[in-house]
């Protein structure tokens, strides 16, 4: 499995550099544009992506795999599970130089 790398920044910055350079060289010139001026038509949808119009989807019954898991889960939880009595342990609790002070249960 090899990792993706990952372009940092500055190696996007020169890559840009690199095609306005040659954009430039091969006789393109940029014009200035104003601020928030955009490439399309006014009134044109920018969510022209977003279906709107589409069937509705069928969907997969999942109920036999669900019924299924909860079954699984039902007969975990009756035959493995047991529950252990809580018993009490001594803990000693020392000073700071070692030596026990006190025993406590836990």
């Amino acid at each position: 499995m090899t990792m993706i790398k990952v372009k940092t920044k500055k190696e996007i910055r020169k890559e840009l550099d690199d095609e306005i350079n040659a954009f430039l060289t091969r006789g393109g010139e940029i014009k200035d544009v104003e601020r928030g001026a955009s490439g399309k038509a006014m009134g044109a949808n920018l969510n022209n992506n977003i279906p709107l119009n589409e069937g509705k989807q069928t969907r997969t019954p999942l109920v036999d795999e669900v019924n299924a898991l909860d079954e699984r889960k039902q007969n975990k939880t009756k035959s493995n599970v047991v529950k252990k009595a809580h018993t009490p342990k001594k803990k000693i609790i020392y000073d700071d130089f070692g030596e026990p002070l006190r025993e406590i249960w836990e």
